[in-house]
């Protein structure tokens, strides 16, 4: 059964160090706390995707039904090792105990939250083979469910936000919007100019749900760079920037976006005296699947304007 990392947490009450991990990479993360996560042993999730449904028909009272089965595609997702390692200067741990090599690894999870953000979007197997691949790699850019707002760019709209909110299955109530601040307040400006000021808004006056479906702005990585920053190039534009709507999936395995991860979670290793440092490696086993392809889009090409 899939669960949330909070979920997760809850198996190893006994674990402090573990627990930390988990509240940690949370504080800093907006998609690990919506995503569920499938527990997985090894380094890959077998999976079949149904690619067409069998047929359904009537029959004759004595008749029979003609015999058919639906098309399923094998597939496998892969789990990465997922973490970092910190060193602390023994003079640090000799000075202020075991709590200096605490502040060091706290600082490292919580970073490791912000680069599952990165990763989520921008992650691509074919530019790391480290890495997992991310929405961005996924969403086949001439397939149904990515949207362009112009050959070089263009501005973006209320008609084609809602062109790409159907082409996620479900009610828009189960859906959520990801973009940049910046274009949240293209949004909140468009939905003010029509609807004539009746919206739904957050504390700071900005949209936060269109048409039902909510917004959650995506921020920085790790590395203080916007994640869905005005440098993704579509035509002659390289100032230009997507926006995804997700559906993510819930605690039963394989629906929709969710996330994979070690059964066991974080491992804090033990940590290894160098000499003049310790050195602490913190790491899980983390991926994602899609397991239905109308769960995500993606609007590309939006200029700044």
């Amino acid at each position: 059964m899939a669960m949330t990392l909070v979920q997760f947490k809850a198996l190893f009450p006994a674990d402090p160090m573990r627990l930390g991990l988990v509240d940690s990479i949370q504080e800093q993360s907006a998609i690990l706390p919506l995503l569920n996560f499938i527990p997985v042993d090894g380094f890959s999730y077998p999976y079949s995707e149904t690619a067409s449904l069998p047929g359904i028909g009537f029959r004759n009272i004595n008749g029979q039904y003609t015999d058919s089965e639906g098309v399923i595609n094998p597939r496998s997702e892969k789990l990465v090792p997922f973490g970092g390692s910190v060193k602390t200067d023994n003079w640090m741990v000799d000075l202020r105990g075991g709590r200096a090599r605490t502040v060091q690894i706290s600082n490292k999870i919580r970073a490791a939250g912000l680069f599952f953000d990165w990763a989520f979007f921008k992650g691509d197997s074919a530019v790391n083979a480290m890495a997992f691949d991310g929405l961005q790699a996924r969403i086949n850019t001439t397939g149904s469910q990515c949207f362009w707002a112009g050959t070089h760019g263009g501005a973006l709209t209320l008609p084609l936000l809602n062109e790409a909110l159907d082409a996620v299955r479900g009610p828009n109530s189960g859906k959520t919007i990801h973009c940049s601040k910046a274009v949240r307040r293209k949004l909140t400006s468009l939905v003010l100019a029509e609807a004539g000021g009746a919206a739904v808004m957050d504390a700071q006056k900005q949209l936060a749900e269109f048409d039902g479906a909510r917004i959650i702005p995506i921020e920085e990585d790790n590395a203080g760079n916007a994640i869905l920053g005005f440098n993704e190039t579509r035509g002659n534009s390289d100032v230009t920037t997507s926006l995804y709507i997700t559906r993510y999936g819930t605690s039963a395995d394989e629906s929709d976006v969710q996330g994979l991860a070690a059964t066991g979670l974080f491992k804090a290793r033990v940590p290894v005296n160098m000499g003049e440092y310790v050195r602490d490696v913190i790491e899980t086993l983390m991926g994602m699947g899609i397991f239905h392809g109308k769960s995500v889009a993606r609007i590309g090409g939006i200029l700044n304007q």
